[in-house]
């Protein structure tokens, strides 16, 4: 009995994802966006759980929604209702394709009533899906390396940081 009430707590504590949504389940980076005048070793990404997004920057939560989508209409129409962050209030209109492993969003500012109807240069971000570090490999490693006659002792940590990426950290 105890193993039937775990596994249903398990299964409790998963997200329903919505018809329409699976495709869009996972951790987001964003590769390219317009205005690209961001800092060598910034970055951006979404996490999308059921029908909730949690948008990051530099691996620091900075907005959360809620996502309505809009499968009949091609590409799909996406709504962010945002409850959480700069914009709290305010819906993000834009259209979405994603394709395997890849997406391609165009957003209107927050606010804005007018939804892009293309993927232009002004207002395209193109996501790639990403997978968490392996279990395998989180951890500390140690080694050696020689440089000339000296051996330089490498410490590195290598963990999932909060927005789903994969992160490290030399020690020495």
């Amino acid at each position: 009995i105890a193993a039937v009430a775990g596994g249903l707590l398990a299964m409790a504590a998963q997200p329903v994802v919505p018809k329409g949504f699976e495709n869009l389940q996972g951790t987001w980076v964003v590769t390219s966006m317009p205005g690209s005048g961001s800092p060598p070793g910034s970055h951006a990404a979404f996490i999308v759980t059921g029908d909730k997004y949690q948008g990051f920057a530099n691996g620091k939560s900075n907005e959360r929604g809620t996502i309505t989508l809009g499968t009949a209409a091609k590409p799909m129409t996406i709504d962010l209702a945002i409850t959480e962050g700069n914009w709290t209030g305010k819906t993000q209109l834009g259209i979405i394709e994603v394709t395997g492993d890849t997406a391609r969003l165009a957003l209107a500012e927050p606010g804005n009533s007018n939804r892009p109807r293309t993927f232009e240069a002004d207002n395209l971000l193109t996501l790639t899906r990403v997978k968490p570090l392996a279990k395998a490999l989180a951890g500390t490693w140690e080694g050696t390396v020689t440089l000339g006659a000296q051996p330089l002792r490498i410490v590195l940590k290598l963990m999932n940081g909060p927005d789903g990426l994969a992160t490290g950290v030399l020690v020495s």
